[in-house]
């Protein structure tokens, strides 16, 4: 067997060795379709996940989540205006907060959260399965925030943001949010990994075989970003139901039943398996 398809095999029995692993362990959950209420909240001292009160709501949005709309609300927390608004985008298995109102207010001083206040994410008709875990990713999110101050319970996901700030230009121990790194150019984003429980999928579970699909390519996006960094949309492309991803020049697509990736990486094109093979594992 030649290097370049044994490189094709290994990185295919990675994607399904991981896919085994993951599924035998939790439901591959998706907020699509499921109904979510959004609040800003002002708390006593800490958040409810830490034992404290609500003192205030003073925004507050349902949303039904889908994978297809980014992000999902736009512009929340509007109740000062244009000052401090976020984004909110939930994604398969997480949420993505990005702080949008950057020189709006004031170039220099952009906000400072120095009392308990954040948002407040439910699952109100409980469509989902119980959170059992929600994680914060590393690198882009604001100075002082402390990811150890976001609590859950089954239902719920508080993201406290006591200490969170953004300066464009730093002052005296507050350093710059400015990040020529970050895709929007500040440290303005938190980016929550939820973990689902077993016995259960997200509620309602789409039936029509290119949402199946579509599912199943979001996953991949999540899992394997190396590969697949950016959420797409799909199209056909000469006969495969695909998606392209220009920044590693790789295709994600399916055809008669299979699913297939071809770029450079797998040495052109690579069939990954049986499409139902795929959803039942994945519980799509």
């Amino acid at each position: 067997m030649t290097n370049k398809k044994m490189k094709i095999k290994s990185i295919t029995y990675g994607l399904i060795s991981s896919l085994l692993i993951f599924s035998s362990n939790n439901v591959l959950a998706s907020f699509d379709g499921s109904q979510m209420n959004v609040r800003w909240e002002i708390w006593d001292k800490v958040n409810p996940g830490n034992g404290g009160e609500v003192l205030a709501v003073t925004d507050e949005i349902d949303v039904v989540a889908s994978d297809s709309i980014t992000p999902d609300i736009k512009d929340f927390h509007n109740s000062r205006g244009t000052f401090e608004l976020w984004d909110v985008d939930f994604t398969t298995q997480g949420i993505d907060l990005t702080y949008t109102s950057i020189s709006v207010r004031d170039f220099d001083h952009q906000y400072m959260y120095m009392s308990s206040m954040g948002f407040h994410f439910e699952d109100t008709e409980n469509n989902l399965p119980d959170i059992i875990s929600v994680t914060v990713a590393d690198g882009l999110t604001p100075f002082g925030f402390n990811p150890s101050l976001v609590t859950f319970d089954a239902n719920n996901i508080y993201v406290d943001l006591t200490g969170s700030m953004c300066h464009v230009d730093g002052m005296a121990s507050m350093p710059s949010c400015t990040n020529n790194a970050s895709p929007t150019g500040y440290d303005n984003q938190i980016k929550l990994n939820i973990v689902f429980a077993d016995g259960g999928t997200a509620a309602p579970v789409e039936t029509n075989t290119n949402a199946r699909i579509d599912n199943l390519y979001t996953w991949a996006e999540q899992k394997y970003p190396e590969f697949f960094p950016s959420q797409q949309q799909s199209t056909d492309i000469e006969g495969y139901y695909s998606r392209y991803y220009s920044e590693t020049d790789i295709y994600l697509g399916s055809k008669d039943g299979r699913l297939y990736v071809f770029g450079k990486p797998f040495g052109g094109l690579a069939d990954l398996g049986d499409l139902e093979q795929w959803f039942n594992d994945l519980s799509l």
